[in-house]
């Protein structure tokens, strides 16, 4: 379930309440994005399992921080509950287009949305395309330094967690808006990236484990 910090009542409030009991797979939430440009816009990556009795994720836009949803099914499986779920963040909206919604999803490979999230297509330049370990593209990165307002950002990390013999493991740059990527090189072995920084001053920070 997803919550949204009401500062001025001093309590956390439910945003999936209105979601019954036969959208159960909604309750699941896979990652959350908050648009940087406009923070009451807000994403939910919903989906609490990729077995065969959960239906495919949805992404859940709202544009009035959480008070109220619209629903985009995406043609893949999310996983909630499963393993992994405390990496990430797998969503992430560009700051300087925020258009632009990146989400890495569990076995398929890495998605971009350039409308707010009403539409989305799958990134046929990213080099993770299917399944890895069933936890797979796990974080998205936007890199702010030298951005400019309204053109997409030019620099993007993206994590992959897979086997620790799997090539397909390792942190993956673009500085090109997303059209190529490469592997970064010097990562350590027999280790899967799970989440990632950049400080203000421009150096960046991985966490890997096994």
């Amino acid at each position: 379930i997803a919550y949204r910090w009401d500062g001025a009542a001093g309590r956390w409030d439910a945003l999936l309440d209105w979601a019954p009991r036969r959208q159960w797979n909604l309750w699941g939430i896979e990652s959350i994005a908050v648009d940087p440009v406009q923070p009451e816009r807000i994403y939910l990556a919903a989906g609490t399992y990729t077995n065969g009795n959960a239906g495919n994720g949805v992404i859940l836009r709202s544009t009035d921080s959480g008070t109220t949803f619209t629903q985009t099914p995406l043609p893949l499986k999310m996983g909630g509950n499963e393993e992994g779920r405390f990496s990430g963040e797998r969503l992430a909206v560009d700051p300087a287009k925020d258009s632009i919604v990146f989400f890495g999803s569990r076995n398929d490979g890495l998605w971009r949305s350039q409308d707010f999230g009403e539409h989305w297509e799958k990134s046929a330049p990213f080099p993770v395309q299917g399944r890895t370990n069933g936890v797979g593209v796990i974080f998205v990165l936007f890199d702010r330094a030298n951005i400019v307002a309204g053109e997409a950002t030019r620099t993007i990390y993206v994590g992959v967690s897979a086997a620790l013999n799997d090539a397909a493991a390792g942190v993956y740059r673009s500085s090109d808006a997303g059209a190529t990527w490469e592997k970064i090189a010097g990562q350590p072995a027999n280790f899967m990236p799970t989440r990632a920084a950049l400080a203000k001053d421009g150096e960046f920070y991985v966490t890997y484990a096994n």
